[in-house]
């Protein structure tokens, strides 16, 4: 079992349907953290809800990528939150 220093943080835009989704379930299960990303924030938080259920941690976003400033969110709050992307 990895400590909280040795996990692995991945950024999953996309995420609150489809493939995005799909990966997101399957990273957040192999005990990455995640951050998941898409304009549909309750979708997002519907996804982590599950996620957590199973002792994945899940960090939703509500980003739009065509819009720079809320990009920059992306690696800065994982970094506030778990030191690492």
């Amino acid at each position: 079992m990895l400590n909280a220093e040795q996990k692995k943080v991945a950024i999953v835009t996309g995420a609150s349907s489809g493939i995005g989704e799909a990966t997101a379930r399957r990273l957040g299960q192999a005990g990455y953290r995640v951050v998941v990303a898409a304009r549909r924030v309750d979708r997002l938080e519907l996804l982590a809800k599950k996620l957590a259920k199973k002792s994945a941690e899940i960090l939703p976003m509500s980003v739009d990528l065509a819009r720079e400033d809320e990009t920059q969110g992306l690696v800065e709050k994982p970094l506030s939150k778990w030191g690492r992307v």
